[in-house]
């Protein structure tokens, strides 16, 4: 998932189970069968959107003009509280940071 961003992996998953009802109706086609995900599948894809939902509201909070950067700070902290592996690349202390001090001190303004 690297090389794509998410928000376009967000878009194919969530188009995915927008079909699937449809998906199902068609009836005795050896090919699509061997296409068709199980329903341990399944039952991922609807826990991966929902993960990736939740990254979709967090995208659209950050980028409202009202955002300051204690409340990106407070959205971060969030975020890595439900997904702790995302503290790598969110943390006060992450590589992206380059003064973390003075984020700090902006934050604590």
């Amino acid at each position: 998932m690297n090389a794509t961003r998410w928000s376009s992996v967000y878009t194919m998953v969530q188009q995915y189970v927008d079909i699937r009802t449809f998906i199902e109706l068609i009836d005795d086609d050896a090919d699509l069968d061997e296409l068709r995900l199980s329903t341990r599948e399944d039952r991922e894809v609807d826990l991966l959107l929902g993960q990736l939902e939740n990254f979709d509201t967090l995208t659209l909070a950050w980028q409202r003009d009202t955002m300051f950067l204690y409340d990106v700070r407070i959205l971060f902290e969030a975020v890595m509280e439900d997904y702790p592996q995302a503290a790598h690349y969110l943390s006060r202390s992450a590589n992206i940071v380059q003064q973390p001090n003075f984020e700090n001190g902006v934050c604590k303004i």
